[in-house]
């Protein structure tokens, strides 16, 4: 029996991660694609933030992925020694934090049901959660995510379809709130994946082929 050494080598290049449709556009019937007043909370820094609090990373890491997954707080991963950058703060694990950051952005729950309410009409805060089928870790990390984002008033309603389903929604359709599924690429050098973080780019996920950056916090995004 030949002798041999397992090594850990720490985290990849590839994660999984949220993202939410930030895309103003309508659907073929002339229907706004999300909400609009859903989408004006989407696209707050503080919601995303909150949410990132509310994200139990280490617990997924340890007990779906059995303390072989790695906490991610940032689009690049730490396993990236190139380009990952050590000084930005992680968005730990927070419920507090993030209840307050929710209640900044005047998202309150005034009829006690445990869920928040958000725009003119004080609507439940609740969205359609998309991942692939079939990825038994990916499915159990929805579920995860869905009961920590129960814990701070937002209801997330978690659908699993076939990838030749939930790809045209965030490249072609953009018929979609959020959607959780990995990024992952062979290099370190960012320059492979210029399409998804370009603002012009068709893979920039949460808002594809802008013609001009939409926010200002794209405007270094743009080629």
């Amino acid at each position: 029996m030949k002798e041999y050494t397992v090594r850990d080598l720490g985290p990849g290049l590839g994660m999984d991660f949220l993202w939410f449709n930030l895309n103003p556009g309508k659907n073929s019937a002339g229907t706004a694609l999300v909400d609009p007043e859903k989408r004006a909370i989407f696209a707050q820094a503080s919601f995303r933030l909150a949410v990132s609090h509310a994200l139990n990373r280490k617990g997924i890491a340890q007990t779906i992925w059995r303390g072989l997954g790695t906490p991610q707080y940032g689009p690049i991963s730490t396993g990236n020694r190139v380009w990952f950058n050590p000084s930005v703060s992680p968005a730990d694990f927070d419920v507090k934090r993030a209840q307050a950051l929710l209640a900044q952005i005047n998202l309150r729950d005034t009829n006690g049901d445990g869920i928040l309410e958000y725009g003119t009409r004080r609507l439940p805060l609740e969205f359609v959660l998309f991942t692939a089928r079939g990825n038994p870790a990916r499915e159990n990390t929805a579920e995860v995510l869905r009961q920590n984002l129960a814990q701070v008033g937002i209801r997330a309603n978690v659908q699993l379809l076939l990838m030749s389903e939930l790809a045209p929604r965030f490249l072609r359709t953009y018929e979609y709130e959020a959607v959780l599924l990995s990024n992952t690429t062979s290099d370190v050098v960012p320059d492979l994946q210029a399409d998804m973080w370009y603002s012009s780019g068709g893979s920039h996920f949460w808002y594809p082929n802008q013609t001009k950056p939409g926010t200002l916090w794209r405007l270094r995004s743009t080629n």
